[in-house]
Order: C-alpha cells, then sequence, then structure tokens
C-alpha cells in the first residue's frame, strides 16, 4: 500500500497557549499524517487531560518529545507514564 507524502508529517505544537494548540490541531488535521508532537512546555500548560483530549479530537495518536535523558530505571518509570498518557511515542535522549 502506497504512502501518502501527509502520512509521513508529523504537526509540532510548540506553542504557548492549549488553545493555539487545539486551534492549529483542528486547522491543519486533514494536512498532517497520524501523529502530533507535544513538547514539555505544552505538556506542563495542559496536562495530562489537554493530551488525551486531543488525541481523541483529533483522531491522531500524540509523540511525547520531551527526550527522557536519565539513568534507566527513570525512564523506563518515565515510559511507564507516557503510556498511560495514551501517548503512542516518545523520544529517549
Amino acid at each position: 500500500m502506497a504512502t501518502e507524502a501527509k502520512d509521513r508529517i508529523i504537526l509540532a505544537l510548540d506553542f504557548k497557549t492549549t488553545g493555539a494548540a487545539r486551534q492549529m490541531a483542528a486547522t491543519l488535521r486533514e494536512f498532517v499524517g497520524p501523529e502530533m508532537k507535544i513538547g514539555p512546555g505544552l505538556l506542563l500548560r495542559g496536562g495530562r487531560d489537554f493530551i488525551i483530549g486531543l488525541g481523541r479530537a483529533t483522531g491522531c495518536g500524540i509523540l511525547l518529545d520531551l527526550k527522557f535523558p536519565d539513568i534507566p530505571e527513570t525512564v523506563a518509570d518515565a515510559a511507564e507514564a507516557a503510556v498511560e498518557f495514551g501517548v503512542s511515542a516518545f523520544t529517549v535522549h
């Protein structure tokens, strides 16, 4: 099965407010692939409910871009917490 160009695009939601991120996600949803990226600032501003709600509202997976930089046990714990958020992917430094 052929992959469309948009399927290779991850929308980076690097905004200062959850409202701006939601608006951009809604505006560009049809033009991007199956995931949207959330960084640490937006995660801290929006929290767990924002992440879960954004994924449900857009039908997209969430790439949590926190670049977990710690000892393996701590990274494993953070990875478990990310999965509990329902994210589809996360970065490790």
